[in-house]
């Protein structure tokens, strides 16, 4: 079976379902205000929606971009702990979490064998 056009067929499915309805209700409008002598009010409507979306669209988007950037450089930061299977010699804050860790998991992994 081939998907080669699947992205195609649902690309123009999206399109006619969210954009096809909402390009008509515009043009409605447009001949109404336009049959009315109003096509100034329309267009400045219009205009108003679009700077309204866009500089809502602009503060949210730098509001996430500048939060996103300081998590990641604020992870980058920290000390990466690497848990293995002990293999090699381990350093470091890394080594200490990574002994408590196979501790811990010993003494849990002795308990399940005590009682089963």
């Amino acid at each position: 079976m081939r998907l080669r056009g699947l992205p195609g067929v649902l690309l123009l499915t999206a399109i006619l379902l969210f954009v096809v309805p909402s390009a008509v209700s515009f043009y409605t409008d447009w001949l109404w205000f336009r049959e009315l002598g109003y096509e100034g009010v329309f267009l400045r409507s219009l205009n108003a929606q679009t700077a309204v979306f866009a500089s809502t669209f602009a503060a949210v988007y730098l509001f996430l971009f500048l939060n996103l950037r300081f998590a990641r450089k604020r992870t980058n930061e920290r000390p990466r702990v690497m848990l293995g299977t002990g293999g090699g010699a381990a350093s470091g804050v890394g080594a200490r979490h990574a002994f408590a860790f196979r501790a811990i998991r010993m003494k849990r992994a002795s308990r399940a064998e005590f009682w089963s």
